[in-house]
Parts: C-alpha cells; structure tokens; sequence
C-alpha cells in the first residue's frame, strides 16, 4: 500500500509507524525463531533416522544377498574344479580340503518321446484316459494331454528336434514313471492282507532271485511282472514303488483294501527317471551318493553341484579366502563407528542460547558467509542430551559390548578392541586389529560368525550373535511407525511425516504466527488512521492560518 504522508505535518510517518511497531514485530520474530528451532530439530533427527535406516539396510536388511546375516556370506572356502560335470561351493566352516567326485549318473526326471502317429484316437497316459481324436494339430493334442493330467505331476511339449509330443516328469528320480498303452487299465480290489501276502512270499523265498549281486523279488498283475529290488530288505512301500514305476496306480479305500489300477497288456511302454549316483573321495575316504533325486549333497558345510556323467574324475581344490569376510566386518566396524561418533556428538554439545535462527532483517545485514556461520552455530547443541539419542546410543554400547552364547569368541579376542577414550565423541567405538582378525577368521571362521550371527534359540536369548540383538535394537528404535524417534519427528514421504510431536507444535507455532500477525496488521493500520487525522486537522488549521494572514495583510 502507497501512503502519501506528512505533507502537513511534516512528519516522516513511516518511520515513526516501524519504530511504534517494531516492539510488536520482534515478539513476531521471537515466536518464529522458536518454530525455525523445532524446524531445525526435526531435520536433526529425521537425519539421524535416516542414517540409522541407512546402516540397518546395509547389514541387516536379509531380503538382499550381500547382507552380513545371511550364513553364505561368511564362507571362507573357494573350490575350483577341473571338470564342469561338477561344481563346488564353500559354506560357513567348510574346509579347504581337496576331492575327487565320480559322477556314474545324475537325477533325470523321466521322459517319454509320444510319435504323432501313435498319438491318435484313445491314449491311457499313467492310467488317465486321453482323447485325442483322428484329426488334431500336434499343438491342440499337447494341449489336451496337459489338460487330462494336470496335477498329475506330467507336463506335455512339443519338440521340433525330436519331431513328437515329449512327455516329461516334472519331479526328478527313479520313483518317477510315465507310462503309454492304447487300451484301457483294469482295475482290481484287493483286501488289506494285499502286501502282508506279498511280503510273505518273499520271506518263503518265492519268486526270489539273485541278479547282478541284487536280491530281486518278483511277481505278476496279469501279465505284468513286477520286480522288486531286495538287496536292502522289503516292505509295503517298495513293494508299492516298484508297482509305481510300472504304471500302476494305488488307492487305498476308505472301506479298507485297495484298489489297483494298472495297463490293459504287457505291451504298456514304459519310461522311468533315474537318481543321481556318484562317489566322493577325501583324503582316501568315501562317501556314496546313492537315492539322490536333487543332484545336489551338501557334506561337512561343502556343496556338491552334479552337472553331468564324468568320464575322468572331477578334481576338486578348495582354497581358504578370508579377504571377503574380513573386508565385510571391517566395513561394518567402520559404519558403526561413524553413527556413534555421530550421536555421541549430538548429545555431548553444548547449546548456546545467544545464538537463534536469524530474521529476515538480521540476514539483510550479513554476508553469506557470516550467515553459514552463524547457522552452524545454532545448529549446535539443539540435541543436546537428548533422552531418546541417548537411549539408543547406549543400547548399541551394551550390545555390542554384550557376551555371547555357543561361541569360545569375543570382539577383543578376535582384534576389535573399545577405545579407551570414553569421554570423547568417540566413546562406544573400535578399533581393528586386522591382522589379528585374518587370523581369528582362518583359524575358526565357525565360531567368528556365531559370535555375529547366530540365530540363538528361542529359550536363551544370549546365544544371538551381536548383529542379530544390535538388529533387534533398530527395529524397535527407527524401523517401525512405534519408534520414539519416529514418533517425534516423522519420516518424509510417509504417515508420519505431518503426523509426529514436533509436526504437530510447528503447526501450533505457525497458527501463533498468523494470530499475531493479524494483530499487527491492525495496529499498524490504526496508527496510521491516527496520523492521518492528524494530518487533515493540520491541513484545516493551515487553511484558517493562511485565511487569517490573508485578512489581516488587506
């Protein structure tokens, strides 16, 4: 608003107005620099939410695959392998030991190659009838194939390559068949002394043989044979697989007994997986694999990978490599330093109250680098001795300070050792011996990694590994909506961000703020109501002046 005043008076107004109202503007700019300290205080702490969140992803998050929780990251074993039928990896305490692997046969699933001339009209398929009509297309007969068997654990394709509808387990293993007839199964009831029968012939040695070393017991379902392998003794299940693996289907009834159902002839073409085989040498000892359907053991912490059938032995080198794992600890031991470093400076600050976030007018009268440095100041201090900062440093001191149970190892015996200055900004952090630490790692990396990570059980909670009670710590503190800090200062982007404490008293301020502006808007507009009329009293009282000096002047 343009005022015009004084002309009269001779007055200079506007100031005398600014000079009247600047008692009323500093109470203004008090109450604002109390919002802008709560402004600033929540920044401070949004800040240390922020870096404390920083730290939990980068150890502790599991969903990623380099966190320091998870067991495969602390694996100090490499193997290398001379043959790409198998392939060796190290887990936690697996020792650097050198193996030679046979492989004899991997864990196939089993696969039946279906000829599109064969794949005509009725087709029984593990006894569930197929329609597949006269006239389909090879990719409408797949499709009515993996319709008639899903959930039977058979998947249909067709190949190019093979020119035919191939037919494919989807388990691997030799107790997986698939089996093809174009007649119709039978079915029979039998009663539940079924098996018992069986077993029985077997122990009056009927129908038993001896064929290439395996003791083999066999019997018919018609014109089916079925052979069971007895080298390691019978019994209702075996008996039950080996009928599997020819096709047969066995329900056992509500009522009692069974029912069977198997292929209409002898000529039921028949397809079975196979299980993994081979032989694991170490140090002239041997371990068999043998049943193994996942083409995979794990043995003394060292995982075998088999790939394929070798034709020479695999030879297995296992190397000890601590560089990871080390670097891994040394990082984390850093980090933590830096956050306590961080919150013991926070709280340890003093706060010198002279110094308050600057006005508008105060900022005009300063250079930017006097206002960087003013600011710096005011930062200073603002949480000091704050009760949740320190509750949550002191909740890390105790943590990582804390025993362990199930583990001969501690932080000082493995060369991370407190500082011994407990009064600085430095109190509750450590230093590394690295050396030390190589050694402790190659010595008995088990006992290291139990000493951080370890689950513990659900009785005794001292056997937790330091990482997993200092993740405890975070996730009741700065990973949850009902964390005091969160609940104090809020996280941007989120519910909390406008719904927090000290959101809640900048709101307060800002309301304070706007009430007393109005107030201040009105005086100033009554004070200068006020001057204007003085203004046109001088006015008139100069015209009755000049009307008089006229007068008497004629």
């Amino acid at each position: 608003m343009t005022r015009i005043t004084g002309l009269a008076t001779g007055l200079d107004v506007d100031t005398l107005v600014k000079e009247t109202m600047q008692a009323y503007q500093t109470k203004i700019d008090t109450v604002d620099q109390q919002k802008k300290v709560v402004e600033l205080q929540q920044e401070m702490y949004r800040e240390v939410i922020t870096d404390c969140r920083n730290f939990y992803n980068d150890y502790f998050d599991i969903s990623k695959s380099n966190s320091i929780l998870l067991q495969k990251n602390w694996s100090a074993t490499t193997f290398e392998s001379s043959n790409s039928a198998v392939t060796v990896t190290g887990g936690a305490g697996a020792e650097a030991a050198n193996y030679s692997v046979k492989v004899e046969s991997i864990a196939k699933a089993a696969s039946f190659k279906l000829e599109s001339s064969k794949a005509n009209g009725t087709v029984y398929i593990n006894n569930v009838k197929v329609e597949l009509g006269n006239d389909k297309s090879d990719a409408e007969k797949v499709k009515l194939i993996n319709e008639a068997l899903k959930g039977k654990g058979i998947t249909a394709k067709y190949s190019e390559f093979e020119k035919g509808i191939i037919l494919t387990t989807d388990k691997l293993g030799s107790d997986e068949t698939i089996s093809f007839t174009t007649q119709a199964p039978k079915e029979m009831q039998e009663k539940n002394d079924y098996f018992k029968d069986l077993i029985k012939d077997f122990e009056d040695n009927k129908n038993v043989t001896i064929t290439n070393g395996k003791k083999e017991f066999t019997f018919k379902i018609d014109v089916t044979k079925v052979t069971v392998d007895c080298t390691d003794g019978i019994s209702e299940e075996k008996i039950k697989e080996a009928m599997k693996k020819n096709g047969m289907d066995i329900v056992e009834e509500k009522s009692g007994g069974f029912k069977i159902t198997y292929p209409a002839d002898s000529k039921a073409v028949k397809a079975n997986g196979s299980d993994c085989r081979a032989t694991i040498t170490k140090d002239g000892k041997t371990y068999e694999v043998k049943g193994n359907k996942t083409n995979n053991i794990t043995l003394d912490g060292v995982t075998f990978k088999f790939n394929n059938v070798t034709k020479e032995d695999a030879q297995i080198t296992g190397k000890a490599d601590v560089a990871k794992v080390k670097e891994n600890i040394v990082k984390f031991v850093n980090d933590y330093n830096k956050l306590m470093e961080k919150l013991n400076t926070l709280i340890t600050e003093k706060r010198d109250k002279s110094y308050m976030p600057l006005t508008d007018a105060q900022r005009k009268e300063m250079s930017e680098s006097e206002i960087e440095l003013w600011e710096k100041k005011v930062k200073e201090g603002q949480l000091s001795r704050d009760s949740d900062l320190t509750r949550i440093r002191n909740a890390m001191k105790s943590t990582m300070s804390s025993l362990v149970g199930g583990t001969s190892s501690s932080l000082k015996s493995i060369g991370i050792t407190p500082v011994s200055d407990y009064n600085g900004t430095k109190n509750g952090t450590f230093t590394i011996d690295e050396d030390k630490l190589t050694s402790a790692l190659e010595s008995n990396m088990e006992d290291v990694m139990k000493l951080f990570v370890s689950t513990g059980t659900d009785k005794d909670e001292s056997d937790k590994g330091l990482l997993q009670k200092l993740k405890s710590v975070f996730d009741t503190e700065t990973q949850t909506n009902k964390g005091s800090l969160i609940k104090k200062a809020g996280i941007v982007g989120s519910s909390t961000a406008s719904n927090n404490t000290l959101s809640k008293q900048i709101t307060k301020y800002e309301e304070k703020i706007s009430r007393m502006q109005t107030i201040f808007s009105s005086k100033q507009q009554a004070l200068y109501t006020k001057y204007s009329r003085l203004e046109t009293l001088m006015n008139n009282l100069n015209s009755q002046s000049n009307y008089l000096t006229s007068m008497l002047s004629s």
